[in-house]
């Protein structure tokens, strides 16, 4: 099942699953962790973009952008938040969803930029995908 973090959480917590894969940090120190892979952050951009041709942009060339970005409770939410912190910059949400591929579609549709792993490009959907080159963190999955 898809769900978010803190109902994946729970289900742990309650045992009614017996396993979650999440994104890392995880704050919840009673679970035993064992990160899968690490996987490089990438910045989504409308092919018609200014910055749509670089090969790689800094989340400060972002600034001042339409953000769309996964909802509360989503952990890629939260490491988004975190790198755009780290950089110094504070996203204009235009638009929430629980799910990556409604990001990227709104993203083609022109509404904003969006950050997501690199497990989540599709390239399916007309979007340009630039790796991000001034986080140090990536993202777990």
């Amino acid at each position: 099942m898809e769900e978010t973090t803190p109902e994946l959480v729970e289900g742990l917590r309650n045992i009614s699953i017996d396993l979650a894969i999440l994104a890392l940090p995880l704050r919840h120190k009673e679970f035993e962790l064992f990160p899968l892979r690490t996987e490089p952050l990438f910045a989504v951009l409308p092919n018609h973009h200014p910055r749509a041709a670089q090969k790689s942009i800094s989340l400060k060339e972002l600034r001042g952008e339409p953000f769309v970005m996964l909802r509360d409770g989503h952990c890629f939410r939260d490491l988004s938040l975190a790198a755009c912190v780290h950089a110094r910059v504070t996203p204009r949400i235009a638009f929430e969803s629980g799910q990556f591929s409604s990001l990227l579609g709104m993203v083609a549709a022109g509404v904003g930029v969006t950050l997501v792993p690199e497990m989540a490009i599709d390239k399916n959907v007309d979007c340009r995908y630039i790796r991000i080159g001034d986080v140090e963190r990536h993202a777990p999955s």
